[in-house]
């Protein structure tokens, strides 16, 4: 069973206005189905849109630190927003006792060796995004990711 999505809350330092966003980021589409719940209860969307969010964090940040050239920027931010970077960070919130997964899912723990952290972090990333704008989600990122800046 998972874990109080409140302890979350307190962990990302942000208190949903719409719980429904952050349960919908902790929805794997596999619970989805299994639960006959509609599409939009489950995070894929909210995955793409928290990518793209985090995406331009870091962008942004990685300009402040003071690199210009498209090539080192893009460089620095795969270091920072590719998979396992991102899954770490999910592994060190302990993500995973958050997640709704689907029975096969947990069964086989998919989190230990897939990118479902990663995209369940995307998804939370994309919910406060849509409950707060880019300001909360930055701030959220940038406490989140330990590795913001050019490392």
């Amino acid at each position: 069973m998972e874990k109080d999505p409140t302890e979350l809350e307190t962990l990302l330092g942000y208190t949903f206005a719409d719980r429904t966003l952050l349960e919908r980021a902790l929805t794997r589409p596999a619970y989805a189905r299994e639960q006959g719940l509609s599409e939009d209860r489950h995070q894929e969307a909210l995955a793409t849109l928290g990518d793209a969010v985090i995406s331009v964090i870091v962008i942004q940040s990685i300009i402040e630190k003071g690199l210009h050239k498209k090539g080192e920027i893009t460089t620095e931010k795969m270091k920072i927003v590719s998979m396992l970077p991102l899954n770490e960070v999910g592994r060190t919130m302990h993500l995973e006792e958050y997640i709704r997964f689907g029975k096969g899912e947990a069964k086989q723990e998919i989190w230990r060796y897939s990118d479902a952290l990663t995209e369940t972090l995307e998804a939370v990333v994309g919910a406060v995004f849509q409950d707060s704008g880019m300001t909360a989600a930055a701030e959220r990122v940038l406490r989140s990711v330990q590795c913001i800046r050019p490392c």
